[in-house]
């Protein structure tokens, strides 16, 4: 790897041209052979343990924020990145061809799942979480999620608030065009901003594991603990960390911190719910 993929970042910000996969995003990852980074980084993988130097983890951030405004104009435009510019003119088929490209897995959902899945809208329907439309598919790395695929689903207005679901807070998200984000990221320097740990989705044989660094482990919480909840009930943290927005709860989300919860899902479990905390 020549140059970090946040160079990569800039360029696709400053681009003024067409077709910006042909001559931007195809040059810089063959120049740089960010395939060859991507597939050592692949062999760092084993089960549930990824042995990174804190240098991954700051580029696969920027890798994740690459891929966030890539599919910008795939998204609802609710103007909540609050800027005129709309993301660049770049297709579902050349998003895939890019991620390709540089080495990256990619998967089409058949159903939705919290895990590899995030709600770009929610249309009402009698079926929940049918889905309606693929707008981008997942990207993954082994069984690492790099980015969920975004997709239009149906949902039962007796049973979600669809004004809720799609307008409440997303974390761990650097920009979106549909709702409001919010991760870590958010407040620091220009250079600062980009030493900012990615968030490690994990696919183990037994379980999904979100969040794989938080030090809160949902499923047993301690005591100790309680008072750094932001006063959510423990149905409510874990929707959080699966979903990284509300869809139920109804409480405020704009000012909340669940950076440090983790929390392990059983497969065979989680093929007996619907997705999400439905239950919880």
């Amino acid at each position: 790897m020549k140059l970090g993929i946040q160079d990569l970042y800039f360029k696709i910000l400053e681009f003024e041209g067409e077709y910006i996969y042909e001559n931007l995003l195809k040059i810089w990852a063959v120049k740089n052979d960010y395939e060859n980074y991507i597939i050592q980084l692949s062999e760092k993988i084993f089960a549930e343990k990824h042995i990174f130097s804190q240098e991954d983890f700051w580029e696969l951030y920027a890798l994740s924020r690459v891929l966030d405004i890539l599919t910008l104009r795939l998204q609802p435009n609710n103007n909540s990145d609050e800027s005129e510019w709309h993301g660049p003119d770049l297709s579902s088929l050349e998003y895939i061809k890019f991620c390709t490209l540089i080495g990256l897995q990619v998967s089409t959902p058949s159903s939705f799942h919290d895990f590899d899945c995030e709600i770009i809208e929610a249309k009402s329907g009698k079926i929940n979480f049918q889905i309606d439309e693929c707008l981008f598919p997942a990207i993954k790395l082994k069984n690492l999620v790099i980015k969920r695929a975004g997709l239009r689903v149906f949902l039962n207005n007796e049973n979600f608030d669809l004004n809720r679901v799609n307008n409440s807070k997303i974390y761990w998200t650097s920009r979106r065009r549909n709702r409001h984000f919010h991760d870590l990221s958010i407040g620091w320097g220009s250079n600062s901003q980009w030493r900012t740990n990615f968030r490690l989705d994990i696919e183990t044989e037994e379980n999904f594991i979100y969040n794989y660094q938080g030090r809160i482990n949902l499923n047993h919480p301690k005591e100790e603990y309680s008072d750094q909840l932001d006063d959510l009930s423990i149905g409510e943290a874990i929707e959080l960390t699966k979903v990284r927005h509300f869809i139920h709860s109804t409480k405020d989300d704009s000012d909340l911190f669940p950076y440090d919860f983790r929390y392990d899902e059983d497969k065979i479990t989680a093929q007996n719910k619907l997705p999400t905390s439905l239950f919880l």
